[in-house]
């Protein structure tokens, strides 16, 4: 992320990459910009990944993961 965070909206957080790999897929097919933050401990492998959209996109963004088996905060 960059100084203008709040330009951002957390869109997504989960811990299996499988699922990341669907919401990054969905967002790229519709020309959606995001970001991922991995927030894993490489050393335990806890934590979590947590994608974020402009906050302009962010009800175009759920609406389009609202048809794929992801949960949205």
């Amino acid at each position: 992320m960059n100084k203008h965070s709040d330009q951002w909206a957390l869109l997504f957080e989960c811990t299996d990459e499988i699922k990341l790999e669907k919401v990054k897929s969905e967002l790229q097919q519709s020309n959606i910009p995001f970001t991922v933050i991995n927030k894993k401990d490489s050393t335990f492998l806890i934590g979590e990944y947590e994608v974020y959209v402009p906050v302009e996109s962010i009800g175009e963004a759920k609406q389009l993961l609202k048809g794929i088996d992801v949960e949205l905060e």
